[in-house]
């Protein structure tokens, strides 16, 4: 029988670059744990305010109303880390070459590789920790906080959906984390 083989290449934008970065950090349990202190906490204390009765209009910390001060957390995580995090991307694309433009992404026998007109990189499989798959990506993790991404959407076919899943049960066996195809 012949190894299985997937090849891929696709355009990469900022926009792609930029939700991958997202779903990527939403894996992270440092995202959550800072969900949780600024999101959290402060709904949690709007809730108690509410229910004992308190004025959220009166002045608190910084002479703001009680309810501005409770909507930093929410500004924070929902408005400027999205920002910074679209700004980082941004700023790194614009002078290097290797994070945008065509990406040339194979797995074979012997590992996975990634290129473009300015790098190529290798990997063999026991340098991927982990493979998981989200409603819009595959990441191929090489690191505890960092992957590679291939976006669902430059997949042309199901047939070749199917074909990357099984090319990544087959190599990475149990640290392929995948989506059931039902």
């Amino acid at each position: 029988m012949e190894a299985p083989l997937f090849s891929i290449s696709f355009p990469l934008d900022l926009r792609t670059r930029y939700r991958a970065s997202r779903t990527l950090g939403h894996y992270l349990w440092s995202t959550w744990l800072a969900y949780g202190f600024f999101v959290g906490i402060p709904t949690i204390i709007l809730i108690a305010a509410i229910k004992m009765g308190f004025d959220l209009s009166q002045p608190a910390a910084f002479n703001l109303p009680g309810w501005a001060n409770l909507l930093g957390g929410y500004v924070f995580m929902f408005i400027f880390m999205p920002l910074l995090q679209l700004f980082q991307i941004w700023s790194a694309s614009r002078h290097n070459k290797t994070l945008l433009g065509i990406q040339n992404l194979t797995l074979t026998p012997e590992g996975f590789s990634t290129s473009s007109d300015a790098f190529n990189t290798k990997f063999k499989w026991d340098a991927i920790h982990k493979a998981i798959e989200t409603k819009r990506f595959f990441f191929l993790y090489f690191s505890s906080r960092s992957a590679y991404f291939i976006p669902k959407e430059k997949i042309s076919t199901a047939e070749d959906l199917e074909k990357l899943r099984t090319v990544l049960k087959i190599y990475l066996k149990e640290k392929a984390r995948l989506r059931s195809t039902s």
